[in-house]
């Protein structure tokens, strides 16, 4: 259950986490707070919070905190770019990378001190997607890049596959993570990477199968295979995201923001995914259906439930999985 408020876990302002590892770990273990509570059936974790900063961070890129989130500064500057690629793949342990494993040692002596080592686990830090990273290094100029100057745009492209590649492999030596396999946010993953792949939302198909989709499967391969997030009501590209060789989840974004959208309907978007044996990771509105979609297997449901009284939560929950698993609703 997403959105609650719990009245005796008060939150930090992000702008003070972003220094300070005990307020960004009690930040984190907020949704484990709510978890076990409610007693849901998420997986328990816990990670470096950087948001969007993480890859641009390695080549220096400044970005700027508000009170929720992170922002890169992009570079708007297409020789600023090809300066990057000239001096490719950059130190994993450089910018935030160098922090996110300090911040790993710093939550696994916290999580065996309290005996929950072995329940809450540690996850990726944000690394996006390569289409996500470009966007917001170069700014939108690299749109009509992709036009002007399709080969730089490729080789950016290549040169931050090559770096997110790296940078998960060096995450999970800190994490002492199998590589093929993960937890990230509420899931256990079968494949060792996540990618947003948010802004490719821009793209037109023919655009999307030459600037995003061979990256993506690139990175999936270095780890047997991932998982993708993006706000599901941009669907121009939903047949070729879920035909993406070693895709194993898709999280949708929320339906409550493609309610408008005809074609974004769960039941029609399961069917197309477990064409490709791909599970929807799905987060629902308030309220429940009237009658429960014919779906049996490839569904992850998340359920959001902002106004429900937290002393009533629990029993919300309960009816939530009742439905879900066939059970009379209570």
């Amino acid at each position: 259950m997403h959105g609650l408020k719990a009245p005796d876990w008060p939150l930090f302002p992000y702008r003070e986490t972003f220094d300070d590892p005990e307020k960004m770990l009690w930040n984190q273990l907020y949704e484990t707070y709510v978890g076990v509570t409610v007693r849901d059936d998420r997986m328990l974790t816990v990670r470096p919070n950087f948001w969007t900063a993480n890859i641009p961070s390695l080549f220096g890129f400044p970005f700027k905190m508000d009170e929720t989130t992170t922002w890169i500064q992009a570079s708007h500057d297409a020789e600023a770019i090809r300066r990057l690629i000239d001096r490719g793949v950059p130190d994993v342990t450089s910018g935030l990378g160098g922090r996110a494993i300090e911040i790993f040692a710093i939550y696994r002596d916290y999580l065996a001190e309290a005996g929950l080592a072995d329940v809450v686990h540690l996850f990726q830090p944000d690394n996006q997607g390569p289409f996500d990273c470009a966007y917001a290094m170069w700014g939108e100029e690299i749109l009509t890049a992709m036009y002007d100057t399709p080969e730089l745009v490729h080789r950016f492209l290549d040169l931050l596959t090559e770096t997110i590649i790296a940078y998960a492999r060096a995450m999970k030596r800190a994490m002492r993570e199998p590589a093929d396999h993960m937890y990230h946010w509420w899931y256990r993953v079968p494949g060792g990477v996540r990618i947003v792949d948010d802004s490719t939302i821009m793209l037109s198909p023919e655009m999307y199968d030459e600037f995003s989709r061979p990256y993506t499967e690139r990175i999936y391969a270095a780890f047997g295979g991932g998982y993708m997030h993006y706000c599901g009501h941009g669907l121009q590209s939903q047949h070729q995201r879920v035909a993406t060789r070693g895709l194993r989840g898709i999280e949708m974004g929320s339906a409550e923001v493609g309610a408008k959208n005809p074609n974004y309907v769960l039941h029609d978007l399961w069917k197309q995914a477990a064409g490709h044996r791909v599970v929807i990771c799905w987060i629902g509105p308030p309220g429940l259906p009237v009658v429960r979609p014919d779906i049996d297997t490839g569904l992850i449901y998340g359920h959001i439930e902002r106004e429900v009284p937290w002393g009533q939560a629990a029993q919300r929950t309960r009816q939530i999985k009742d439905f879900w698993q066939g059970r009379k609703r209570h």
